[in-house]
């Protein structure tokens, strides 16, 4: 299942330059999927540049991708629940392996490893050329 970026938009609060998913491909309902990542080529917050904030945005779009696997659920052809949010509680166990380039896609992959009520623990993955950027795990509720 594909998500394009105004069913993303359905789910997600963000915009952009804030929004890294112009598509996300479920591999599995409410279990795992993967994005690549789109990082907005302007300054963001006054003088930090993207690329001073690459490693936080990776993890803001892992963050993302966790949000819309975990609607996918919920979704019933492509409708999104607006009543439905999704809270970003916490990241952990991340390892930094390689620093990313900018100038090449990033790959995002994430899948729920477990379940409680209304939070999600997910693991994710960010993968540039095959090689290991970042992985760790993220928590989220709603």
């Amino acid at each position: 299942m594909i998500f394009d970026l105004d069913t993303i938009q359905t789910i997600l609060p963000h915009r952009h330059p804030i929004l890294l998913l112009d598509m996300v491909e479920i591999s599995e309902p409410g279990i795992s999927g993967k994005s690549i990542l789109n990082f907005p080529r302007i300054a963001l917050w006054d003088s930090l540049s993207v690329t001073e904030l690459k490693d936080e945005l990776i993890l803001e779009g892992a963050a993302q991708l966790l949000g819309v696997v975990v609607s996918s659920r919920d979704e019933q052809l492509n409708k999104a629940k607006e009543d439905e949010e999704r809270l970003l509680v916490s990241f952990s166990q991340v390892e930094f392996q390689e620093s990313a380039d900018l100038d090449q896609a990033v790959t995002v992959t994430v899948k729920v490893a477990s379940q409680f009520g209304s939070m999600s623990v997910g693991d994710f993955k960010a993968v540039q050329q095959e090689c290991v950027l970042v992985s760790g795990k993220i928590v989220i509720m709603g």
